[in-house]
């Protein structure tokens, strides 16, 4: 046997489609090929058609042909058996996809849930912050409310107090005025008892001196 026999002996055994071939071949010999069924009949019709063309061509021209063939099957099995791997591929791909798609959707609820929940968050804040703003500003009013007050009640008091020191210098120079007569009167009265006195004791000095000079006067 040749190379080219041997590797054309190997390609066939190593080709499904030899093997189906083969299979088909046993089939209709356990079916019966003598027996004249409408199969059997276009069997024998291709066999003859084939008989015919292999008349029409020389064996070593036949068996590059075939070898062509082999090849070309060959190539297509292989094609064949690389496409089903990338239809493997494609589908792990696309159910990688597809894990993807369901891992990005999640991600992307959890990240709405998370926004949704700080916004919310956020919120509240805000409201809390406007009802202590709001409590402030009336903590404030209030306050301003008690120093208003407190400065109006303090002007009053300013104003009462300085009636009341405006009433105390009245009542004052009154009681001045009060004393200066009083003051008056007595040295004026003390005055005159004082000039009493003294014209009372001159008198008395001048009768004691007249007596004395008398009763000189008599001795001699």
């Amino acid at each position: 046997m040749c190379a080219d026999d041997r590797i054309m002996a190997k390609a066939q055994m190593n080709q499904s489609w030899y093997d189906t071939h083969m299979k088909m071949k046993r089939n209709r010999n356990e079916i019966g090929i003598d027996k004249q069924t409408p199969i059997a009949t276009d069997d024998e019709n291709d066999t003859d058609d084939i008989t015919r063309l292999m008349g029409m061509f020389d064996v070593p021209d036949l068996r590059d042909r075939l070898f062509a063939s082999q090849q070309e099957l060959c190539a297509y099995h292989t094609m064949l058996d690389e496409m089903e791997e990338l239809k493997a591929a494609n589908k792990q791909l696309e159910c990688e996809a597809a894990e993807l798609l369901k891992e990005r959707s999640s991600h992307k609820q959890t990240l709405k849930k998370d926004a949704h929940n700080a916004v919310q968050s956020l919120e509240n804040e805000i409201v809390g912050l406007k009802m202590e703003l709001a409590q402030s500003r009336e903590k404030e009013d209030f306050h301003v409310a008690r120093m208003r007050s407190a400065l109006n009640e303090m002007k009053s008091l300013e104003g009462e107090v300085k009636a009341l020191r405006e009433r105390a210098d009245i009542q004052q120079i009154t009681n001045k005025r009060i004393e200066v007569p009083e003051k008056s009167s007595f040295l004026s009265s003390f005055n005159r008892g004082a000039m009493r006195g003294i014209c009372e004791r001159l008198d008395y000095e001048r009768i004691h001196a007249q007596r004395s000079h008398s009763f000189t006067a008599v001795s001699a």
